[in-house]
């Protein structure tokens, strides 16, 4: 394995600290495979509440579940159907956390294709290493997935000023 790939506990403690430099951090959650200790350590030094689920137990937290500051699905999902993966994923994002970090080993099936991550707001992420393992990360943040765009405004689009002035 290559030595430029980036290790999966630095980039989630990454992940960590930028949150915390811009609000306290809520509890964070995982589901799936157990993370690595030195995210574990690093977390209960700081103080973090953590909670860590099994997949199935996750699905049912979700239903009833307090805000995270992140959510961290850790090969998690490939048991779930595709229908299953794109609805826990979706209640997630929608209802629980403000960032997901997904991290999938490619050479297993996961329920969802690349297609199906894009279309769930995810962009992405590094190639990272996990046990010694490549493993595809996938990304979500709510405050930067639909950046703010130039003609989606009121000066520019659906302006009643401008009605009488230009045909579209």
């Amino acid at each position: 394995m290559s030595a430029d790939i980036p290790n999966y506990s630095d980039y989630v403690l990454a992940q960590i600290e930028a949150i915390s430099e811009s609000a306290p951090i809520k509890p964070i959650l995982s589901w799936g495979l157990a993370l690595p200790d030195e995210i574990i350590n690093t977390m209960k030094a700081r103080n973090i509440e953590h909670h860590h689920y099994t997949c199935d137990e996750a699905l049912a937290f979700l239903t009833n579940s307090p805000a995270v500051s992140l959510a961290l699905v850790n090969h998690g999902l490939q048991r779930l159907t595709r229908a299953q993966a794109q609805s826990a994923i979706g209640q997630l994002r929608n209802y629980v956390a403000t960032r997901i970090l997904v991290a999938i080993y490619p050479e297993l099936d996961s329920p969802l294709s690349f297609n199906d991550w894009l279309a769930l707001g995810f962009r992405k992420g590094p190639t990272v290493k996990l046990s010694g393992r490549a493993v595809a990360t996938y990304e979500y943040n709510l405050v930067s997935y639909n950046p703010k765009r130039e003609w989606n405004n009121s000066k520019n689009w659906a302006n009643p000023e401008l009605f009488d002035k230009h045909r579209w």
